[in-house]
């Protein structure tokens, strides 16, 4: 299994009170040639925003979780 953690750098961000993750890949059980890929995110707000700014921040980060799977998928193919 290889394994990959990442975490936000001190007093990068203003808005972000901390952000952490892992990705993870290896080989599916009993499925010569498949590979399982594995994927966390933790993120904390340093303070709570309104609603509609939850809303879009919910939004964006699930589009950007899906535009980075969608990269992996395609390196993988290559």
């Amino acid at each position: 299994m290889h394994r990959v953690s990442f975490s936000l750098v001190p007093g990068q961000s203003g808005f972000l009170a901390d952000l952490t993750g892992t990705w993870s890949v290896q080989a599916a059980p009993g499925d010569a040639g498949l590979t399982r890929t594995q994927y966390s995110l933790a993120v904390h707000l340093a303070s709570k925003p309104p609603h509609a700014i939850g809303s879009l921040a919910k939004a964006i980060f699930a589009s950007q979780v899906k535009a980075m799977l969608s990269d992996l998928q395609q390196a993988v193919g290559r």
